[in-house]
């Protein structure tokens, strides 16, 4: 460095606005190397796993440690469904799920909250609930809170309980208005297990 001359910066400078290109002005891309979610396509399934064909000729396996598919009426491979429908007594269950996640049309209900697979049942039915109808919040009607959330308005007090339904599990989340009292942070389901089903991790 000269002396009396300043330092140079040791950044780059952004170029000019005139410099950059516009989307449509771009190139068209080359073929994507390796999976893409556009132009990949999926060649086999399991419970598991899915094995898609890529653009370039490579193959790319997706695992999971939670069911991803399930297989349909006629015995093919689907993706796990995670949408609450009418079950037409006033609850909603979820098709084409690993665990057939059921729930009724009132939280105070037994067996509220079922789930069942290879031939194992377990139900879940909160004990002292109020009366609260699935979905709704001024007890009007029952709809889902989402595409793939079923809430019960009010089950304990002021305290509402909300199921997500993911691919290959069921999350149970209870929503407080505020803190409760101390010492009072306490609520119980009664469990009915099948025949042969034994708790875990307790």
């Amino acid at each position: 460095m000269v002396p009396g001359e300043e330092t140079p910066p040791d950044y780059e400078i952004a170029p000019a606005k005139s410099d950059y290109v516009l989307p449509s002005e771009m190139p068209a891309p080359d073929a994507p190397e390796g999976f893409s979610a556009f132009t990949s396509d999926r060649i086999k399934s399991t419970e598991f796993t899915d094995t898609f064909e890529n653009a370039d000729g490579t193959k790319t396996l997706f695992t999971s440690v939670l069911p991803v598919n399930v297989k349909d009426d006629a015995g093919k491979w689907v993706r796990a469904s995670t949408t609450p429908v009418p079950d037409g007594r006033g609850g909603e269950v979820v098709e084409d799920h690993p665990l057939n996640p059921q729930f009724a049309a009132d939280a105070s209900s037994e067996d509220a909250f079922a789930v069942s697979r290879d031939g194992f049942d377990l139900s879940f039915t909160p004990v002292g609930a109020d009366s609260s109808r699935l979905g709704s919040v001024d007890g009007s009607q029952p709809v889902s809170a989402g595409d793939d959330t079923v809430e019960y308005a009010d089950v304990f007090g002021d305290i509402d309980v909300r199921y997500e339904v993911m691919p290959g599990a069921v999350k149970e989340t209870l929503i407080l208005d505020h803190a409760p009292e101390r010492g009072e942070a306490t609520w119980s389901w009664r469990v009915m297990a099948g025949q042969g089903a034994r708790p875990q991790n307790c």
